[in-house]
């Protein structure tokens, strides 16, 4: 059996002591991380329950004053130019116009 000399067993030893914080380093890193997931995912939320209140809000605003756009910096709703659409008349139905009428008698009828 030989004896280490002693700049062997500090160079071993600091090398034990650096890789066992690297091996806390890792475990600290583990934990923020699933700290920053929790965060990520109370943010997540917290961003869908706003898009939806605001969702809500405009359809509220929408029934109260109609289509148009609002305007934050003068505090006016602006409504939307409808855009009028010519319906062409329909025609009326056979029965409804003038002159002669057709009666279409059955089959049945018509041998009698």
């Amino acid at each position: 059996m030989k004896e280490l000399e002693q700049i062997e067993i500090a160079t071993l030893s600091a090398y034990r002591q650096l890789s066992d914080n690297i091996i806390r380093e890792f475990g600290t890193i583990a934990i923020m991380q699933k700290d920053l997931n929790e965060r990520k995912e109370k943010a997540e939320k917290a961003l869908d329950d706003n898009r939806k209140g605001q969702q809500d809000y405009l359809n509220s605003l929408q029934a109260k004053y109609g289509e148009g756009e609002l305007d934050l910096t003068r505090g006016l709703f602006i409504p939307a130019k409808r855009q009028q659409v010519e319906v062409p008349p329909t025609p009326a139905p056979e029965s409804s116009k003038p002159g002669p009428k057709r009666i279409n008698k059955s089959k049945k009828e018509s041998k009698e």
